[in-house]
């Protein structure tokens, strides 16, 4: 017999970081989510952090759970919280593959200049042209913490 859920889940669950992540050990998806066996082929799988909140609060909400914490490898139930799809997505922080200016939301324009925008829902918001990477970064910051709610490394990074 294969241990109980709890316990199998424990079992992947490792020690807590400095910022109270608590990493999952187990197989992770192609995204960096882990991912729970829920006891042969025939249940199928559950994401890792989803089964920490239905062990932790005994039910899994119908919507997404955001990782407030911004660690997709995290199974802290504290470090989750219920989330639109749209909450859910102006919360990521990480950078795309090709930024180059280490701002999310910050290019290097055809002008020359640096051009500061923020997607929302589908929209390019635009946050106008810069001379340094820097300033365009604080005016996409700035725009975000106008029109997202879940933003919450735009708020801790306010000035």
């Amino acid at each position: 017999m294969r241990g109980s859920l709890v316990d199998r889940f424990l079992a992947k669950v490792g020690e807590p970081d400095e910022r109270g992540c608590w990493p999952w050990l187990g197989a992770m998806s192609p995204s960096g989510y882990g991912v729970m066996g829920l006891g042969g082929r025939a249940l199928g799988t559950v994401s890792a952090h989803r089964a920490s909140w239905i062990l932790h609060h005994g039910d899994s909400p119908e919507c997404d759970l955001d990782h407030a914490c911004g660690n997709r490898g995290c199974v802290n139930p504290g470090h989750l919280r219920p989330a639109s799809r749209v909450e859910n997505s102006q919360h990521r922080t990480a950078l795309n593959r090709n930024n180059t200016s280490g701002f999310q939301g910050v290019y290097l324009h055809a002008c020359g200049r640096w051009a500061a925008e923020v997607h929302d829902q589908g929209v390019k918001r635009w946050a106008g042209l810069h001379d340094t990477p820097e300033q365009a970064g604080d005016a996409a910051r700035r725009l975000r913490l106008i029109l997202f709610t879940h933003n919450d490394a735009d708020k801790g990074a306010a000035r």
